[in-house]
């Protein structure tokens, strides 16, 4: 889909939603707009469904229908592109439109920050998760899941800071420890790049103090031991190591550094 047109089914939705003006085609026509859709949809005819649905958009006016629609159509681009910038075109079209209804508009911004991902455009995803965590109504799951994502993609960009300052937001959150533990595991993990070994020792002691599942319990005994281990704690990580040794998901690797550490203690003692 090329820009101007969709600057034009923009201009159309907006003069419609805007006025609420009557349409010059009746609702029956209207309506069938809308069922030729599905059925062109349905038949992998994805070019006619395009062009109805536009069609559909420039005169529909209840709310409901005209959701149902834009749905339809960014499901008809996504299945006739295979490049997501035609998406997003439609999806900056959708948040005009839907930028007062935010359970709409979070499902919106979602998708236009997945597809600036897949498009490698870091910032624009980055804005558009800053857009999702900023509504009011999200719930403490959502609002979590979307300050991680907006932490990961600033991390990709290398602004550290900012990523940090991001999963602190998290962890400040009025929500048990257990809601928060994949904040703190990333945190962990930022402070192990940039080699602050206390912070993710620390971190790490706190996630298993939360009662983590299976898997976040073998993670995080890993990256504790691995911390201690580089500080020179070699018994403590030892110990470490052998506790997370049957939760970390690949039992092999904690063997080769249990076997390494034991190695390391005892030359120590020897010393």
């Amino acid at each position: 889909m090329k820009t101007s047109k969709m600057t034009r089914i923009l201009a159309a939705a907006i003069l419609v939603a805007a006025t609420m003006l009557g349409a010059c085609r009746t609702d029956d026509i209207i309506a069938d707009d809308l069922s030729m859709a599905r059925e062109a949809y349905g038949a992998r005819n994805m070019p006619l469904a395009e062009r109805l649905l536009e069609r559909y958009l420039q005169d529909e006016q209840n709310p409901d229908r005209r959701w149902a629609a834009w749905e339809l159509l960014l499901k008809s681009i996504n299945a006739n592109s295979q490049e997501p910038r035609a998406s997003l075109e439609c999806l900056e079209a959708m948040r005009v439109e839907y930028e007062n209804d935010e359970p709409r508009l979070a499902d919106i911004l979602t998708q236009m920050a997945r597809y600036n991902t897949l498009l490698r455009h870091y910032s624009n995803a980055a804005e558009a998760w800053t857009a999702y965590i900023d509504l009011a109504d999200i719930g403490d799951n959502d609002r979590i899941n979307g300050l991680r994502n907006l932490a990961a993609m600033q991390f990709v960009q290398r602004h550290f800071e900012a990523g940090e300052e991001t999963l602190q937001q998290c962890l400040a959150l009025p929500v048990p420890d257990h809601d928060k533990i994949y904040c703190m595991l990333d945190l962990a993990d930022a402070n192990m790049a940039r080699e602050r070994w206390e912070e993710v020792a620390d971190l790490c002691q706190q996630i298993l103090d939360s009662a983590p599942d299976r898997e976040v319990s073998g993670i995080a005994g890993y990256m504790r031991a691995d911390a201690l281990e580089q500080m020179g704690q070699f018994v403590e990580a030892l110990g470490q190591f052998e506790q997370a040794r049957d939760s970390y998901p690949n039992p092999a690797v904690m063997d080769n550094r249990i076997q390494h550490l034991k190695k390391s203690v005892q030359d120590k003692k020897n010393n």
